[in-house]
This record gives C-alpha cells, structure tokens and sequence, in this order.
C-alpha cells in the first residue's frame, strides 16, 4: 500500500496505471468521475462504513469491482503485491 500526502496527484495515477484504487468520500468518487472519465465511482450509494467512503478505480476494472469490502481491496492488494491500494 502507499499512501499519497494529497488527494489531488492520485487521480492521474490511478488513470496511469501507477495507482489501483482510492478509498475517498463517496461525494469526492462521483465528482472525480464527472471531471475523470475513466474513473468510475464504485457503490457510492452503499459506503462500506458509516463514515460514507467510496472506492475509485479504472473503468472497467472489473477485478476490483468484485471486492466490495475494505478488507477483500487490502487482501486482493497483497495477493497481486499492487501498491497503490490506498
């Protein structure tokens, strides 16, 4: 995993390639999916934790769609050595 200081040069990461997902507010997802066309806002409407965040990935990413919980993003993480699973 890395952690990223800001949540501003992760958007283009995970557009790159560098980064695999970001676990944000699910109000930010929806915004960086209207500004970021290939990013796609995953279960915004279902938070996997009161304090409402939201995973974003790569579009079509269908992977990472399949692990809806924190805990299969981290264990898929380690399982594929991805850094980046923030």
């Amino acid at each position: 995993m890395i952690e990223y200081p800001d949540n501003v040069s992760i958007f283009k990461q995970i557009l790159d390639g560098k980064a695999n997902v970001m676990v944000t507010d699910a109000s930010e997802t929806l915004l960086q999916q209207k500004l970021n066309p290939g990013l796609c806002s995953v279960h915004p409407d279902k938070p996997f934790q009161f304090g409402e965040k939201a995973y974003l990935l790569p579009r079509g990413d269908v992977v990472w769609q399949a692990s809806t919980s924190i805990n299969g993003c981290i264990s898929l993480a380690r399982e594929r050595r991805i850094s980046g699973c923030i």
